[in-house]
């Protein structure tokens, strides 16, 4: 499974002792908002069990997928970090539950850590960059690459390899959703799909997906650079 990074990572271990002191339990059922862009973001959610989607909404009521989060990420320091509204939806696609923590008390804790400053700018660096590599796949790619990337970056969050040495994707995730996240009708994902599957590429049963051949799939993407 890839690594998880999260802003919490940037601390140290006694600043985020320190930071965690001020974190209470709450959950989220399936279906329910986290939050909604514009919302004031006075807290941050770390993750400890489900699944988080991160979306935004288009004057034609088209939704595109920006991230799915799970146990490990944290969602809503952008708004802490800033002081402005939520700038994304977050809806919890399966029951969630997790820790909400203060947005003063980062500020208060960052204030006191120099370095961990320095790494938090790093990555919101590189998450800006991740965004920019999105909006261009998605604004001038075609449909395999789109859905390719897709996989590929899902794989990279959240594959774990079974005993028979298959590369599994740990999260479920319907047609419609992962069109969502690459930006496809959910009717192109289900006719990639079935090539792909036809191919011996990979296999998608019921929400899990099953990664047969990832030099398949990457070779899709290394053909569009």
């Amino acid at each position: 499974m890839a690594e998880t990074v999260s802003i919490l990572e940037a601390l140290t271990t006694q600043s985020r002792e320190q930071l965690m002191r001020h974190a209470r339990p709450r959950h989220f059922t399936a279906g329910s908002a986290l939050f909604y862009k514009g919302d004031d973001g006075t807290w941050l959610y770390l993750i400890e069990q489900g699944l988080v989607e991160i979306s935004l909404m288009s004057l034609q009521g088209k939704k595109a997928t920006l991230n799915h989060l799970g146990p490990g990420e944290v969602i809503g320091e952008l708004s802490a970090l800033d002081q402005l509204p939520r700038s994304a939806d977050a809806l919890a696609l399966t029951d969630t539950g997790g820790l909400v923590i203060p947005k003063q008390r980062l500020a208060e804790v960052l204030r006191d850590d120099s370095d961990a400053c320095l790494e938090v700018i790093r990555l919101l660096c590189s998450r800006v960059r991740n965004a920019s590599d999105m909006f261009e796949n998605r604004a001038v790619a075609p449909a395999s690459v789109r859905l390719a990337h897709c996989v590929m970056t899902l794989i990279r969050k959240w594959g774990e390899t079974d005993e028979q040495g298959l590369l599994h994707l740990s999260q479920q995730l319907s047609q419609a959703e992962l069109g969502e996240f690459a930006g496809l009708a959910r009717e192109n994902v289900n006719r990639l799909l079935k090539e792909w599957q036809a191919l011996g590429w990979l296999q998608f049963h019921r929400g899990q997906l099953t990664v047969l051949d990832a030099p398949a799939l990457q070779a899709i993407l290394d053909q569009s650079e």
